[in-house]
């Protein structure tokens, strides 16, 4: 039987590639918090690679800012 999610957070990624990197540390404290919650993180298609394989995260969810995602109502409609 899998283990019960208390709830879901989802994250934003900053959109380079340094920020990125230096945003780790901040998943890895939401995971050590939330050891229960499905945690997703929004990023951009080309910064996958850069936290592809961290155990701090369940989900990735691709979004493309500069064409079909631009606006908030289509990230909010996105991220549901």
């Amino acid at each position: 039987m899998a283990a019960k999610t208390d709830h879901k957070i989802l994250v934003s990624c900053p959109n380079w590639v340094g920020d990125v990197v230096m945003a780790t540390p901040a998943l890895e404290t939401i995971r050590e918090n939330n050891p229960r919650a499905h945690i997703a993180v929004m990023v951009r298609p080309h910064l996958e690679p850069v936290i592809a394989g961290l155990p701090y995260y369940d989900e990735i969810i691709s979004y493309d800012s500069k064409t079909r995602h631009r606006s908030v109502k289509a990230k909010l409609r996105l991220s549901r």
